[in-house]
């Protein structure tokens, strides 16, 4: 059984230094794929980007600058700020811009709508249960107010 070893901070350094360099050869990747798309008069989308460069939209999503030069200029998103900015809402996901430099790291947009509707179904649900019993508690917290009361009346009698 062979024992590991924690890496030297030199080893931590390179492999830093070697990460940045694929990401800044990434986001190189991309730019050179959009020059070469709007030099054609083509389409800037992530499938075009993919083919030419062959990084998949994952990895280039997880590339924050080549993320960010990808939506300065996919035709996609573009399309879609232009109708967010003229008002025209009509257009189903016209108002949704994907953001540069964020990633889609809350866990609930990696649910479904149908899953996250009956999640939002069953809290009310549990709400409405839960304003039932304060009511209850509610109730009855006054029946004892009243009751003590009387108690203290009848004490202060037999004085």
């Amino acid at each position: 059984m062979s024992k590991q070893h924690a890496p030297t901070p030199e080893q931590v350094a390179g492999l830093r230094a070697h990460a940045a360099r694929r990401r800044e050869q990434t986001a190189e990747r991309v730019r050179d794929a959009v020059r070469i798309l709007e030099g054609t008069s083509r389409n800037v989308t992530a499938a075009a980007i993919e083919k030419i460069t062959g990084i998949g939209f994952t990895a280039l999503k997880r590339n924050t600058d080549a993320y960010a030069e990808f939506c300065r200029h996919s035709t996609q998103l573009r399309t879609k700020l232009e109708q967010e900015r003229a008002g025209d809402k009509r257009k189903r996901g016209a108002d949704v811009v994907a953001t540069p430099g964020i990633a889609n790291s809350d866990p609930l947009m990696h649910h479904t709508k149908l899953w996250l509707v009956a999640e939002l179904r069953r809290a009310c649900a549990e709400r409405d249960e839960a304003q039932q019993r304060y009511r209850a508690l509610l109730q009855e917290h006054m029946g004892l107010q009243g009751e003590l009361r009387d108690l203290r009346h009848v004490c202060e009698d037999h004085r």
